[in-house]
């Protein structure tokens, strides 16, 4: 009963990893995410112009991220980080895990 129970044990972690594997984000994930986040934080008037500004910002921001998000697929999990072109550093933006994509403070 004992190596009933190791070999059920197993088979269940090994189930959680294949799901990790198969929902891991990738690079549109996290590019979405990322644009929803900066969007949510930019203060936009309320009014019909806000879908126009919606429109506008959504466009730059995504033009920006393509030319600077670069994301690392680990197999069970991804990381995205944004580029500086200027002094060649980059910076952790957003983990993806489980087909979510958890983006950190975009301030920082």
């Amino acid at each position: 009963m004992k190596e009933r129970s190791g070999i059920l044990k197993w088979i269940i972690i090994g189930l959680i990893v294949l799901a990790a594997i198969f929902t891991c984000p990738d690079q549109q994930d996290h590019r979405k995410a990322i644009q929803q986040e900066m969007m949510d934080e930019a203060d936009l008037p309320d009014d019909t112009s806000e879908a126009i500004a919606n429109a506008l910002g959504g466009l730059f921001v995504g033009a920006v991220l393509d030319g600077t998000l670069q994301v690392k697929n680990y197999l069970v999990f991804s990381v995205g980080k944004i580029n500086n072109p200027f002094n060649g550093e980059s910076k952790t933006v957003s983990w993806g895990l489980f087909g979510h994509v958890f983006v950190r403070d975009i301030d920082d």
